[in-house]
């Protein structure tokens, strides 16, 4: 199989300080890379899984690239070619400008939700011996949404993606289901040594992304219920606001013992991580946590300071 990278995605994993095998998970999942960036995060990750299984993809796993006219998948890979699927958004790009991104998602949302259903109508009916999860398929699943924040593409079509997987999982009657954004932060855009970009640009990608995460941010931390509005629908969704995403992860250019200076340093630095995540006993380890959700239906306890404590000083 031709490669997109000149190393192969387990060099990169070799490198690793925490062991990458035996390989297993915990629930099934769904994973979508939006945009440019996005899409080429989960084509690497795709690449990692498909090493590390010798090209015996877990059947609990599913996978959508998402981008205006932009395939990113390899056109030299069987792999690429076969095991995911490809979403055009429309033939131009949005720049930095995320209401364009949504506009575009927007015109192409049945084919996004029509896309995801299938998707995770699939996972609900998989079952693969190898990679046992806590929970079938059928009840409970994980989608997986790859994407930058600063452009228009994957920042206006995020949130169309998250609310087609929500619509999905009420369609097939899932008993818990959770999205995982992994979002790319707001300075290795414009710090990425192979690529120039004005102060103009820098300021909008800085704005969007802060725009992004204040969204995000504000729903995981809100109990009461929102309503969604549904991509080119003239109707809403309901839902809690705090169950929308349940976990946000954010990678970025710098770290206490690294610094990378290029957006390919951290597509491979986010491919890693997630494949740590998702695929290994240390994504294990971090799910068995979530395990009193799963058997009390709580999601968290009141701190016991918090009656004691004021937010007005």
């Amino acid at each position: 199989m031709n490669k997109m990278m000149t190393n192969s995605a387990m060099t990169k994993l070799a490198m690793a300080t925490i062991p990458t095998c035996p390989l297993v998970m915990t629930s099934s999942l769904l994973v979508i890379g939006a945009g440019t960036f996005g899409s080429i995060c989960a084509l690497e990750l795709f690449d990692h899984v498909w090493d590390a299984t010798n090209g015996a993809l877990p059947q609990t796993t599913s996978w959508i690239t998402i981008d205006a006219d932009k395939d990113s998948r390899d056109p030299n890979s069987l792999a690429h070619t076969t095991g995911v699927r490809f979403l055009s958004t429309g033939k131009n790009g949005s720049g930095t400008v995320i209401s364009k991104g949504y506009e575009f998602a927007s015109k192409a949302f049945p084919d996004i939700f029509k896309t995801v259903k299938g998707a995770m109508t699939e996972l609900a009916e998989s079952r693969d011996s190898r990679f046992p999860v806590n929970l079938s398929p059928s009840e409970n699943q994980t989608a997986l949404i790859i994407a930058g924040d600063g452009g228009g593409t994957s920042g206006g079509t995020k949130d169309a993606v998250v609310t087609a997987t929500h619509l999905a999982s009420r369609h097939l009657g899932l008993s818990r289901f959770d999205v995982v954004s992994a979002s790319c932060g707001s300075e290795m855009p414009w710090r990425d040594k192979e690529r120039s970009v004005n102060p103009e640009v820098r300021r909008r990608i800085m704005a969007n992304c802060a725009e992004s995460a204040l969204w995000r941010y504000n729903q995981m931390a809100t109990l009461q219920s929102i309503k969604i509005p549904v991509p080119g629908a003239n109707r809403e969704m309901r839902q809690h606001a705090s169950t929308r995403i349940a976990v946000n992860l954010e990678f970025d250019w710098q770290s206490e013992s690294s610094k990378l200076s290029t957006n390919d340093q951290l597509i491979a630095m986010m491919a890693s991580c997630l494949f740590q995540r998702f695929f290994t006993a240390m994504g294990c380890r971090r799910e068995s946590r979530h395990c009193d959700d799963l058997h009390t239906g709580v999601t968290g306890q009141k701190h016991p300071i918090s009656d004691e404590a004021s937010v007005n000083g």
